[in-house]
């Protein structure tokens, strides 16, 4: 290998991330790299007043991975076709961040960079929707500005009257709701029209249906799936973030199935504005503070009383903000 190679730099985009190496594509094609020791942590300063700011400790980042699926980096090559990720050439508010809670680790996993939209997966029966689960997504989503799909995969299984209603909740309030199968293709083409020209993050909890779905869309993508479990749970087939083009203008972002989640820095006060239903009524109470919770002249319980706000999602909304204000508890932790 030549001292030239070694020198070169190249940038491009991260196509997967799995077990600390990154895919990523180059104006050299794919290059398999690996990350840079110092991107895995952060420097601590010193907050004492009485001496400069200094350093004061090295601890590791509060990311499980600085990299994600999506980034634009910069990496020095070290061969033909591999080389290490130098710097990550991104502004926080370009990632869309959820905070993936493994059992062994709560570190924050944030899914995706540079989105455009996120598709967020249910199944109509088998798994059975989780829609406090799907209200958490929406927040976060709603947070980071990101547009949304939802899909309503597996409807050749059935579509109970009381998820259905459900469904209808979210369209009125707005959310773009797709019913298809990923078996048939029935209503897919919907879907691959949402998809054109943009790069969509697909997510939900395992077994719904995410892979099947960029299969029947990419043929040539072959993501494993798998069959539920024996208690009608999704299993985690796929295990790392991946990126499939459907053509030159249009990308999927596959990501792990994700049972709980939760995000950072949402704050108590930011949530009324995160759910659409009452973002329309801020302002409306009597109380400028108003927590839309148990305070009188609220113009949300009005609404809720007066049936214009579903009582499942109002009791989302007071769940996120008890937990979003509870002492010495980690936003969503107990999720």
């Amino acid at each position: 290998m030549s001292p030239k190679t070694k020198s070169q730099t190249q940038e491009g985009t991260v196509l997967r991330v799995s077990r600390g190496e990154c895919l990523v594509e180059t104006s050299l094609g794919p290059m398999r790299c690996k990350i840079r020791s110092k991107l895995r942590k952060e420097l601590v300063y010193s907050t004492s007043g009485s001496r400069a700011p200094r350093v004061q400790r090295v601890q590791p980042t509060q990311t499980r991975s600085p990299v994600s699926v999506g980034d634009r980096v910069r990496i020095r090559q070290l061969g033909p076709d591999n080389g290490v990720i130098e710097e990550i050439l991104r502004d926080d508010d370009e990632t869309w961040g959820l905070l993936r809670q493994a059992p062994e680790s709560k570190q924050a996993h944030v899914l995706a960079a540079n989105v455009d939209q996120a598709v967020i997966v249910l199944a109509a029966s088998q798994p059975i929707p989780d829609f406090i689960l799907l209200d958490r997504y929406l927040v976060i989503a709603e947070y980071h500005s990101l547009p949304t799909v939802l899909v309503l995969n597996k409807i050749d299984q059935g579509l109970s009257a009381e998820i259905a209603e459900e469904f209808a909740n979210y369209e009125r309030i707005g959310y773009s709701v797709l019913r298809m199968s990923a078996q048939s293709g029935n209503g897919v083409a919907s879907l691959r029209e949402q998809l054109q020209g943009k790069r969509s993050v697909f997510t939900g909890v395992s077994g719904v249906g995410k892979s099947t779905l960029i299969n029947y869309l990419a043929a040539d993508s072959a993501l494993p799936t798998g069959a539920l479990g024996v208690k009608g749970e999704g299993r985690h087939i796929t295990t790392s973030s991946e990126t499939i083009a459907l053509d030159e203008n249009t990308h999927v972002m596959d990501t792990p199935g994700l049972r709980k989640l939760t995000s950072w820095s949402i704050l108590p006060e930011d949530l009324p504005h995160l759910f659409p239903e009452l973002r329309e009524r801020m302002g409306q109470c009597r109380f400028r503070d108003c927590a839309h919770v148990d305070e009188p002249g609220c113009a949300v319980r009005l609404a809720l009383n007066g049936g214009s706000i579903a009582p499942r999602r109002y009791s989302s909304y007071v769940l996120f903000y008890r937990e979003l204000t509870a002492q010495n508890l980690t936003p969503w932790e107990h999720a």
